[in-house]
C-alpha cells in the first residue's frame, strides 16, 4: 500500500497520469474509507487541472468524477458485496481515467498510440465487471427480505406483548 501511494505521488511529480497501476489504485482506494475519497478526489481534480486546458478539466473530468464519487456513496449505503464492489470500481475508474486521458488528444484531431488495445483491454473488464451484475440483484433482493422479516417480526412481538 506504501509502495503504491509512493508511486502515485511520484507520477504526480513527472506528471505521467497514463501509468497503469494507477486506475486499478483508484479503484481500490473509492470502495475505501470516504476519507481516501474525498483526498483523492482533490488530489485528482489538481492533477487533471494541472495537465489540461481549464475547458477539457470542466467538460471531461469534473463529470465522470462527481459521478464516480456518487456511485461511491451509493455503494457504502447498499453495503454491496466486496465482488461487486472491487470489479466496479476497478472497471469504472479505469474508463473514466482513460476518458480523462484520450478525450483531449481525440478531439484536437490525434488518435493516441495503441488506442485499439485500450478499447479491447476496457472492453474486457467491462464485461468481468458485467458478471457481477446477478451478484448485486441477489445482494439488494436478500437485503429487502431481511428488512420485511425483520419488521413481521416485531410487529408479531407487538401483538403477542397486547394479548
Amino acid at each position: 500500500m506504501h509502495f503504491l501511494l509512493g508511486m502515485f505521488f511520484l507520477s504526480l511529480q513527472l506528471n505521467l497520469p497514463h501509468l497503469a497501476f494507477m486506475p486499478l489504485w483508484l479503484g481500490y482506494v473509492f470502495a475505501r474509507h470516504p476519507l481516501w475519497q474525498s483526498l483523492l478526489l482533490g488530489v485528482l481534480f489538481y492533477q487533471v487541472y494541472s495537465f489540461y486546458s481549464l475547458a477539457s478539466f470542466w467538460t471531461l473530468s469534473l463529470l465522470p468524477l462527481l459521478i464516480l464519487s456518487l456511485l461511491s456513496l451509493l455503494e457504502n449505503n447498499l453495503a454491496l458485496p466486496p465482488s461487486f464492489r472491487t470489479g466496479f470500481y476497478e472497471a469504472l475508474s479505469l474508463i473514466v481515467f482513460r476518458l480523462t486521458w484520450f478525450l483531449p488528444t481525440v478531439l484536437q484531431g490525434n488518435m493516441p498510440r495503441g488506442w485499439m488495445a485500450y478499447l479491447i483491454g476496457d472492453g474486457i473488464l467491462l464485461l468481468g465487471f458485467l458478471v457481477f451484475f446477478p451478484a448485486l440483484g441477489r445482494s439488494l433482493k436478500w437485503k429487502l427480505r431481511q428488512k420485511r422479516q425483520k419488521k413481521t417480526y416485531w410487529n408479531l412481538e407487538k401483538l403477542k406483548m397486547k394479548h
